[in-house]
């Protein structure tokens, strides 16, 4: 393996405090050292024919300067603080590999040892490797760290970088926020404002949800993973994409709902809390902003004496809230979570997380009958898995179009549900799906309906 060089001269330097989301995301790193791996986004870019190593080195330059958060590192202060410091100027060393004909089988090896990388605070946040074919340029490898970019984030990195290895103009707005930017507007009074509003939203729902939605273990287990699942289904798709046409909801609003109806089942509550994750990016400089910007708002929905289609509309509500106060400095929540469990003499587990990664997605919602949903439910495909490293209480991530696919890949402690559990919960929630395209489902009738 050789090294490529790469200077950069970006406009500006500077140094600040970090965003409400780095400071999030920063703890969550933390907490997860030295397995924070986990956290990474990683792309493969195969090289256009006729471009030179030369041409994947200026790209990667223009990228570095054109975004300053791959030019961000961070350090805790001398008094305890957290902060970010963009250079002006530096470089970047990409890792050269000679493959020869076998460019393929290198690529899956270096793409492997790329996943399990785990940056530290004081180094950029993007790890580059350059995979040579009979001397030129074959694929290059892209590894971003969350801190850097979320989702969406790395995504407008990634399609810029696309272009610029392309050869073509980088089509970068004027007017991006960079987070040094976003990190001084929150410290404004109107964000300062913004992050009280969240407060008190989070304390008025704190006071009404319970501590924990699984108050019934199973046995205890040693195991460092957490069973885990995934249920591609086009059925549940469909269903979904239908009732919020008819609901005026979002199909994921509808998927919320069906989840949010199992797990009162599951575990015999009547308010179901979860943490949705959010990245709010309200404003044309956040939209084109590559940074990361997730947090998470707080989700509470009452089950009691609804029907399911009550319940989509109930969720829906429910959730617009959860996003609206999703951005909030996070030691200020944690404070108010303590004082909060002080006040009702409990202990808050607020570990059951659900991540909608199809937001960036548009798709237009229609109606489908039940013979296609019918029909499409024989494409249903379900896959058994383990989450390692990190034991999750409960965590489903919905992903796909909307109203398209449907992909809902759920991992849980093992000590709340088991392998058959995850399935069951899975199909359950397809079945609960489908059946209410044709009837609105009494909540009482579910556990008939998903054979718990």
């Amino acid at each position: 393996m050789n090294e490529i060089v790469v200077e950069f001269h970006g406009a500006r330097s500077g140094s600040g405090e970090l965003t409400w989301a780095q400071r999030e995301m920063w703890h969550l790193i933390n907490q997860s050292r030295p397995h924070h791996h986990y956290f990474n986004f990683g792309r493969l870019f195969r090289v256009p024919k006729g471009r030179t190593v030369d041409d994947v080195a200026s790209a990667v330059r223009q990228l570095v300067e054109i975004y300053e958060t791959f030019r961000t590192t961070i350090r805790v202060e001398p008094d305890g603080t957290l902060g970010q410091h963009v250079a002006e100027s530096g470089e970047y060393r990409l890792a050269k590999y000679e493959a020869g004909e076998a460019d393929g089988e290198l690529t899956e090896q270096v793409t492997y040892e790329y996943k399990g990388y785990s940056f530290d605070d004081d180094e950029w946040p993007l790890k580059v490797a350059v995979i040579m074919r009979d001397s030129k340029p074959s694929y290059v490898l892209f590894m971003i760290s969350h801190l850097a970019a979320d989702r969406l984030g790395s995504e407008l990195a990634c399609d810029t970088f696309a272009r610029l290895l392309a050869g073509g103009v980088d089509g970068v707005p004027d007017g991006i926020t960079h987070p040094l930017d976003q990190a001084a507007a929150e410290a404004t009074p109107a964000g300062l404002r913004a992050a009280r509003r969240a407060a008190g939203f989070w304390r008025r729902t704190l006071k009404t949800i319970p501590p924990t939605l699984f108050t019934e273990r199973l046995e205890e287990t040693p195991v460092s993973w957490s069973p885990a699942g995934e249920l591609d289904s086009p059925a549940a798709a469909l269903a979904a994409g239908s009732l919020g046409v008819e609901l005026g909801v979002s199909s994921t609003g509808v998927v919320l709902a069906a989840v949010a109806a199992l797990l009162g089942v599951r575990t015999g509550q009547d308010m179901i809390a979860l943490r949705l994750f959010a990245a709010n990016r309200t404003s044309p400089g956040l939209r084109e902003m590559v940074g990361t910007r997730v947090q998470t708002g707080l989700f509470a929905v009452d089950l009691t004496d609804s029907s399911f289609y009550e319940l989509i509309r109930r969720s829906w509500a429910a959730s617009l809230l959860a996003y609206r106060y999703s951005s909030y400095p996070p030691e200020l929540i944690r404070e108010i979570v303590d004082e909060v469990s002080a006040e009702r003499g409990v202990r808050f587990d607020l570990g059951c997380h659900v991540q909608d990664a199809t937001g960036y997605k548009q798709a237009v919602l229609r109606h489908h009958s039940p013979e296609e949903v019918a029909a499409a439910a024989a494409h249903t495909h379900f896959r058994r898995s383990v989450l390692w490293d990190r034991r999750q209480l409960f965590r489903l991530d919905i992903e796909g179009t909307p109203g398209v696919s449907l992909k809902l890949r759920l991992g849980a402690d093992p000590t709340v549900m088991t392998a058959s559990d995850i399935e069951t919960f899975l199909r359950g929630a397809e079945k609960l799906l489908v059946q209410a395209i044709t009837a609105n489902v009494a909540l009482k009738g579910i556990p008939g309906l998903v054979g718990w």
